[in-house]
């Protein structure tokens, strides 16, 4: 587990020399299959997806993120070199094993050769044959400057189907890594030995939480360093205005569906998510609940790992507003604040506030964690092509049970199902 791994990374990186930064070179290493630190709904996994090779959807080659319908946002690097004709798009865990593959009608490389984003048009709407994905929104906050001092030092979520240096685990895994400095063009991050980006991932996200909880794409994967569990830069979308204005307008993002409520639950799991001022869920039947929370005058939030997305009794913080309410806490600007207040939002994985004067404790507690199986991106059994570096795509094995971002039994378990429908009703009884 990634405890277990926390340990042994503390002793390498302690003995290890830092690595030097290369360009073009990602997929994830040592990663989990459910995000960690940022809480997606398997809607908003499908929107993390792969370029291929037209014709062969096993051939990944690079990572994209549908951030509307029709548009994917990835590197330059992995689209520069080829038309459009011959790129495809799979979603899906596995590339092996596509939910669904899509032709590129328009390739948007940035004009600038110094700028690592390009934009992938669909041929159609990816959610007219997929209706449960969620696109996953670019973040448009400037973090430049004292507004992105709030994410220094968070741990923020990467994903993607690059090498895991294991050929039995392929397919997309998601990491978590620190963001260490934001500078003009870049989000850089560190995996601080622990895990990372490798071979494969260039053009995948990094995530984070916006002001009132929902994940956001800081940017894309760019290159880092040859031990995919050191530094990695991606390029920042924020900075690109223009370009990604041209591509999806403002308000552009298609909001997911409201299901259809004692309906069958299809992609919507027990964990629920938010639409609008809706909150809705798969309940202990299988069947579809909402619930309207404005009409309780509260708004839809993530609460924790065990309850998931419910009618939250803080109210979303006006600018500069302290006191009973979440998001916009002074100096955070667009994003959720750092600390306990923040942790809510984070999957219930991150220790946050933790004692001191016990290390001896902690430990004990990491050594009885069962240590999860590394994952390396695979090269070997595919042939690299010349200028890719690092740059070809990885696929995973299915696992039997869908788990949670800390390696929980999935969603659909009718004991968790049973507990969250508690905690459900308990906040229920506060919203008179």
């Amino acid at each position: 587990m990634i405890a277990r791994l926390a340990l042994l990374g503390l002793a390498l990186t302690g003995a290890a020399s830092a690595a030097p930064v290369s360009t073009h070179v990602q997929a994830i290493r040592n990663g989990t299959r459910s995000p960690q630190i940022v809480p997606l709904t398997e809607g908003e996994q499908l929107a993390i997806g792969w370029l291929f090779v037209t014709g062969d959807p096993s051939s990944a080659f690079c990572t994209g993120t549908l951030v509307s319908p029709t548009v994917v946002v990835t590197a330059a690097h992995c689209t520069r070199t080829r038309f459009a004709e011959s790129i495809g798009f799979g979603i899906g865990m596995l590339p092996e094993d596509p939910v669904a593959t899509f032709t590129v009608a328009r390739v948007d490389n940035h004009p600038s050769a110094d700028v690592d984003a390009s934009f992938l048009h669909l041929s159609e709407p990816v959610t007219a044959r997929v209706p449960g994905l969620q696109p996953l929104p670019i973040n448009r906050h400037p973090i430049g400057g004292a507004d992105g001092d709030v994410l220094l030092g968070r741990q923020v979520e990467v994903a993607g189907f690059g090498d895991t240096r294991d050929p039995l685990q392929t397919g997309r895994f998601f990491a978590s890594v620190t963001l260490i400095e934001i500078n003009d063009a870049f989000v850089v991050v560190d995996g601080e030995g622990l895990q990372g980006l490798c071979f494969g991932d260039s053009g995948g996200p990094v995530l984070t939480l916006n002001a009132v909880g929902d994940a956001v794409l800081l940017g894309v994967e760019h290159g880092g360093d040859d031990t995919c569990v050191g530094r990695d830069l991606l390029t920042r979308l924020d900075a690109l205005g223009e370009f990604v204005e041209a591509a999806v307008p403002s308000g552009a993002g298609e909001p997911a569906p409201l299901a259809e409520p004692g309906g069958p639950c299809e992609d919507l799991t027990f964990q629920g998510r938010c639409v609008g001022d809706f909150v809705e869920w798969c309940d202990e039947s299988g069947r579809v609940a909402r619930l309207d929370c404005a009409l309780h005058g509260r708004v839809c939030g993530y609460i924790d790992q065990d309850t998931g997305y419910y009618c939250t009794t803080e109210k979303i913080c006006a600018p500069g507003e302290t006191g009973d309410c979440r998001g916009v806490a002074p100096g955070t600007a667009g994003f959720v604040a750092p600390g306990a207040r923040s942790a809510r939002f984070r999957g219930g994985c991150e220790a946050v506030d933790a004692p001191t004067g016990a290390p001896w404790l902690l430990a004990l507690l990491l050594l009885w964690v069962r240590p999860r199986r590394s994952r390396t991106r695979r090269t070997g059994n595919r042939v690299m092509r010349v200028g890719e570096r690092r740059g070809g795509g990885h696929a995973d094995a299915p696992s039997a049970m869908a788990r949670g971002p800390c390696g929980h039994v999935g969603l659909f378990d009718r004991s968790r199902r049973s507990a969250r429908s508690h905690r459900r009703r308990r906040h229920a009884g506060k919203l008179g």
